[in-house]
């Protein structure tokens, strides 16, 4: 899940190869991560020459153990995002690299990288840090024999895996504070099938005696398992201060990575719902989804609620729109 940062300011085997040893024939562009902040999940950014066919992009990784995972990323416009399992306050460094194949399987990787693992995003400053991506669900894989979950990281919300994988392939699930979001499309070896469809609306923050508009853009995803369960996840978050009369806080032309509470969705015939909320220190949010699957389309009515409490009095905003989310 995720709450705008705005709202913070009112005032195969996995083993990684030797260094050297894969040649490459295209370069991935990537800013390493010195730094990320415990209990919450990284997202790590790459691009890739536009003139070569991506077949697979994924990020590996390890922790305080030897073995090495690893996670897909996914391409969003011209960058690849991955989105890992969040690290453990007691993890004090993770190691990880970016891995890239295409359709004619040349490969290239990025180094190694060494990244610390902090309280506070206060500890990161001064150096390059990941932001934090609410995740619905990661799919992890790691070696065979080795534990579901990689040591270090935090393990809430782990769903057991099946099916004749090669290796151990697990599904963590997490509510953060951040931006953006990737969800699993394949879970323990069956298949969910993701609806996507941009929610977007104009919402009014009136905080006694002053008034903040904010345009709010994000990619709502519904991923069913064809059960009666899934799971919801936000993309590509933004939120874009239209006006305010507040001398304080960000101000019109100010823009911010965006989102909303995500969870579990439930399904009942047809009716495809999901209620979620979220707590931060700033104030709080609640989403209530309702719609209906026809074929390969989801429409529904989409209410997200946003109180800030550092004001006073506390500011609500609410944001009612109808949404038509597509599979895809």
């Amino acid at each position: 899940m995720i709450l705008s940062t705005l709202i913070l300011a009112t005032q195969a085997s996995i083993a990684p190869q030797p260094q050297g040893s894969t040649k490459a024939t295209f370069e991935i562009t990537h800013q390493p991560v010195d730094c990320v902040v415990a209990d919450r999940h990284p997202r790590i950014e790459a691009r890739i020459p536009s003139g070569v066919d991506v077949a697979a992009a994924r990020i590996f990784f390890k922790g305080a153990s030897q073995e090495w995972y690893s996670t897909a990323m996914k391409a969003e416009g011209a960058t690849f995002i991955g989105v890992l399992p969040a690290p453990k306050r007691s993890l004090k460094e993770f190691h990880y690299y970016i891995e890239a194949t295409s359709r004619t399987l040349e490969t290239s990787r990025t180094a190694d990288r060494a990244t610390r693992v902090v309280t506070t995003a206060g500890d990161c400053r001064g150096i390059v840090a990941a932001s934090a991506a609410g995740a619905a669900s990661i799919l992890v894989q790691g070696p065979a024999g080795a534990a579901a979950a990689p040591a270090g990281f935090a393990p809430a919300g782990l769903v057991a895996a099946g099916g004749g994988l090669s290796a151990t392939t697990v599904a963590i699930g997490a509510a953060v504070v951040g931006g953006g979001a990737i969800a699993a499309t394949q879970i323990s070896g069956g298949g969910m099938t993701d609806y996507a469809g941009p929610v977007s609306g104009d919402m009014t923050l009136d905080f006694g005696g002053c008034v903040r508009v904010e345009r709010i853009t994000v990619t709502l995803v519904i991923s069913l398992d064809g059960k009666g369960g899934g799971e919801s996840s936000s993309e590509g978050g933004q939120n874009r201060v239209l006006s305010s009369t507040c001398g304080g806080g960000p101000q019109a032309g100010a823009v911010e990575a965006g989102g909303f509470p995500v969870g579990s969705v439930v399904q009942s015939g047809s009716k495809v719902s999901y209620s979620a909320s979220e707590t931060v220190a700033s104030g709080d949010g609640h989403v209530d989804f309702s719609g209906t699957l026809s074929g390969s389309t989801i429409t529904g009515t989409f209410v997200f609620t946003r109180r800030i409490t550092l004001g006073n009095p506390p500011a609500v905003g609410v944001l009612n729109v109808p949404v038509v989310l597509n599979a895809r």
